[in-house]
């Protein structure tokens, strides 16, 4: 087996593990026009045919050893990367290549999908009278776990018969420019690169490859200009709030989401933590760890002496319509929803009918 083949299968397992990919070293191939040698081998144009089909990046631009670049850094990074070419050290005929890269975390999360409300597009006037016409005191029990899983689930009902939704799948490798254009545009280039792999002696397949490799990539630097361009126009227009303003700065400069991406974490034995979710086991394990007593049972006089400030229990809890009212219409529409999944816009949209229901609760068990 080549060494190109023998990447190709190591390229393959790394990209179904989602793993950052780096290829460094002294690969002593030739191409002119992807190199720019003085000549082009076999092993050279197989070594580009390979970082196209892999999408790797050859972040070395000048020669490393003579006129030739022989010392590569390869990489699937998709934040910007900066490489400088040395002065050779010692007695040795290859230049000092250093190449700085942004952090990023080890290994990218899986493909993950969201449910967005389509708002523009929903019926409050029948969602309104929806909840008008519900029977809001069969859910009401004396379990406030109870009641309160039964109001949501009345509330979600409602959203999901007159708020359209539609899914976003948003792979964390793609960048944010990356468009369906350029997905359609992968996806020919791999179908090429399969027909050829199959009968790499047919000149007309390689030819309609390296074809499918130059749209490939007209396309995704066509829709990244377009979006640095968008981005531009969006950050010079006055009318953006600071928070509007501060998203599409980080959008802009790349810092959207592996800036703020926890480290890589390793436990007392050595076992490594790559995902969000590993991550977040880890953590919960060693919080959940400091608040145990071990082997060792709680008695009495482990407990601490709390003073109980009064014997009257609360009985009756009373609310106001308009109070309720007026702290609903004061929720800003583009806060996130919290654990009931319940966006603040619908309780805003809806107030009315949502708390005329709120004045009939006279007790808070």
């Amino acid at each position: 087996m080549s060494l190109i083949d023998h990447l190709d299968g190591a390229l393959e397992g790394a990209r179904r593990l989602g793993t950052i990919i780096i290829l460094a070293g002294d690969f002593n191939v030739h191409n002119e026009e992807w190199l720019r040698s003085t000549k082009t081998t076999v092993a050279g144009e197989a070594l580009e045919v390979l970082c196209a089909t892999h999408h790797l990046d050859q972040h070395v631009h000048h020669p490393t050893r003579g006129e030739n670049t022989l010392d590569l850094v390869l990489s699937d990074f998709t934040t910007p990367v900066s490489t400088n070419v040395l002065s050779p050290l010692g007695r040795s005929d290859h230049a000092v290549v250093i190449c700085n890269f942004q952090a990023v975390s080890a290994r990218r999360d899986p493909t993950t999908s969201r449910k967005v409300w389509k708002y523009d597009s929903a019926d409050w006037k029948r969602l309104r009278a929806f909840y008008r016409g519900h029977g809001w005191q069969s859910i009401m029990s004396d379990d406030p776990t109870l009641y309160c899983e039964r109001l949501t689930s009345a509330i979600l009902q409602g959203m999901d018969q007159y708020i359209p939704t539609k899914f976003f799948t948003t792979p964390s490798s793609d960048p944010h420019w990356w468009t369906p254009e350029c997905t359609i545009a992968e996806e020919a280039k791999e179908k090429q690169w399969k027909k050829w792999r199959q009968n790499p002696h047919r000149d007309d397949l390689k030819t309609s490859f390296i074809a499918s490799v130059n749209r490939a990539v007209h396309t995704q630097q066509s829709a990244h200009m377009s979006s640095v361009n968008r981005l531009r126009h969006t950050l010079s227009c006055q009318s953006l709030s600071d928070k509007q303003w501060w998203t599409n700065m980080k959008k802009a400069t790349g810092a959207t989401r592996n800036s703020a991406d926890v480290p890589l974490l390793v436990d007392n034995h050595g076992k490594e933590f790559h995902t969000s979710a590993e991550k977040a086991e880890c953590l919960a394990q060693h919080f959940s760890s400091k608040c145990s007593l071990g082997d060792r049972e709680l008695t009495i006089n482990d407990l601490p002496a709390v003073t109980i400030p009064t014997h009257e229990p609360l009985e009756h809890v009373h609310f106001r319509e308009a109070s309720v009212r007026r702290h609903l219409a004061r929720l800003v529409p583009s806060k996130a929803s919290g654990p009931d999944s319940i966006p603040s816009r619908v309780l805003k949209e809806c107030s009315k009918e949502l708390t005329h229901q709120a004045s009939d609760v006279r007790r808070c068990p």
